[in-house]
């Protein structure tokens, strides 16, 4: 059924800032071929896919369509090839309705003016002919639930002659009926020689619906195979890693006695619900979970960038009700963001002013800046956190490793007692990470209450006296000392999964 190939990929590679995070990346898709692209948090499937769908150019490497080389230089050109992509993140303008979305760019027109009655009509064709004759053509996309939304989108690409769709984590933000809504139409199109390639980190799911499994780990292919050469319990294994084999054991920290800083009880918003934690004076707590967890959510919402419906919070026993990040910093609770370019640096600014726009009132005398006190403390925490470069010029021209200590920095200036770290090592190289999870278990011994947000689980059994599993808004689980390992954070955050992690031979 699968014989001929659809798009070959051979060797593909990626590196940013010289640091490679795909290495030799090759796969075949066929016609009517459901390949899943399995892995955690940080294995790669997203620059994958990024790739595959012309949003970046890969570094080394070649992909061809129909045997011939071709270069995706930009999802245009990957669209006018046949090649799809459905985001988590979808491009459905809200306020069109479900048939122009699918007509969009492409409107259907007679005599030089927009015929809404024709693509109407031809949009609950395209719809029933895929069983989904029950979405109502008329209605405006906001109304539509996210799963229904995503089948719009499909659809939108079918409509454009698509032969390959990628499908980026389609069932994350999902029920569980809708996503065997989803599976089910996947299957349907798969039989009419639509090709699929499924990224998830659900195993079960791709069992479901998929042919082939690759499983990627630190942006290396560690298996690729037909689905009936493999089982859910090895590609667990082989997500999980050989080093898992011996799990690490840890001496368990002890805090029983140590000061509450942060204590949250029945905390609940739209997309959390958390009945209690709690973080000690000295100790460093890790949220770890999948994309769509809850982690991020949880640590804006407690510095006031997040609005929540109920909950008790309180900071060293007092009341505490963040309402803004200007209220949290005021209280001691600083936040280190995952996107340092986004929200985190100000470009143009030098590194010594991004060092203390956060505390600029501690440096002030009659409304004016004490600028050798500045240089004085800036110079100190240069030293302590080993930042390189010139820190007097935009801190733009920082290495990104660099940037992040410098974020760092920015709350070691003030006296706090919260410190959330979301995503501390995002896009540094392997040397300054190792240098950051040292100043993180520093300042937990300078006694700082701590919470470590991060994708990487070797990141999070290095730094962390507990860990908090995140799934859908809760806590799944809290792990303490011995408990703390690879193999066991990867099979609590994999869903369904009960598996003995054993590495096929």
């Amino acid at each position: 059924m699968y014989s001929e190939q659809l798009l070959q990929v051979e060797n593909l590679q990626k590196s940013y800032s010289g640091v490679t995070v795909l290495h030799d990346f090759s796969l075949v898709i066929r016609p009517g071929e459901v390949h899943a692209l399995i892995g955690h948090n940080g294995a790669g499937k997203s620059t994958v896919i990024r790739m595959l769908s012309g949003s970046e150019s890969p570094t080394a490497g070649r992909i061809l369509l129909d045997g011939q080389e071709v270069a995706l230089s930009s999802p245009r050109i990957a669209r006018h090839l046949g090649i799809y992509t459905v985001f988590q993140e979808l491009r459905l303008i809200d306020e069109l309705t479900v048939a122009q979305n699918i007509f969009l760019g492409k409107e259907l027109s007679t005599r030089g003016f927009v015929n809404r009655r024709k693509m109407e009509q031809r949009a609950r064709e395209l719809l029933c002919a895929h069983n989904l004759g029950h979405l109502d053509v008329t209605a405006k996309v906001k109304t539509l639930s996210h799963a229904e939304k995503q089948l719009v989108e499909i659809v939108s690409s079918l409509q454009n002659d698509a032969r390959l769709i990628l499908l980026d984590e389609p069932t994350t933000a999902l029920q569980a009926a809708e996503i065997q809504e989803l599976l089910q139409t996947v299957r349907d199109l798969s039989e009419k020689g639509i090709a699929f390639l499924f990224i998830t980190h659900k195993i079960d799911e791709a069992f479901s619906v998929c042919q082939h499994v690759t499983v990627l780990r630190n942006g290396h292919i560690v298996s690729s195979k037909p689905i009936e050469e493999i089982s859910q319990q090895q590609v667990l294994a082989y997500v999980a890693g050989h080093e898992l084999v011996e799990k690490k054991q840890r001496e368990p920290a002890e805090f029983k006695g140590a000061e509450v800083v942060l204590n949250v009880q029945g905390l609940h918003s739209d997309v959390l619900d958390i009945p209690e934690f709690a973080v000690r004076r000295g100790e460093v707590v890790g949220l770890y979970g999948l994309v769509g967890s809850g982690r991020t959510e949880f640590v804006e919402t407690l510095f006031g960038a997040r609005p929540y419906q109920r909950g008790h919070l309180q900071l060293l026993g007092r009341p505490y009700r963040p309402k803004t990040p200007r209220h949290a910093v005021r209280q001691g609770v600083y936040l280190v963001t995952e996107e340092r370019k986004r929200n985190g640096i100000i470009p143009q600014l030098d590194s010594r002013t991004n060092m203390v726009i956060g505390s600029l009132s501690d440096f002030q005398s009659l409304g004016f800046l004490k600028r050798s006190k500045i240089e004085q403390r800036t110079d100190e925490l240069v030293q302590r956190l080993s930042i390189k470069g010139d820190i007097r010029q935009p801190i733009l021209r920082m290495s990104g490793g660099n940037q992040q200590k410098v974020l760092i920095a920015r709350w070691l200036l003030p006296n706090g007692r919260v410190l959330l770290l979301d995503e501390p090592t995002k896009g540094v190289d392997i040397g300054v990470k190792a240098e950051i999870h040292a100043m993180i278990r520093e300042l937990a011994a300078r006694g700082y209450a701590i919470l470590v947000v991060s994708s990487e689980v070797e990141e999070v059994v290095a730094v962390s006296d507990a860990v908090a599993v995140m799934h859908k808004g809760r806590i799944k689980v809290t792990l303490r000392g011995g408990e703390i390992s690879e193999d066991r954070l990867l099979t609590e955050s994999l869903e369904g999964h009960e598996y003995e992690t054993k590495i096929p031979q």
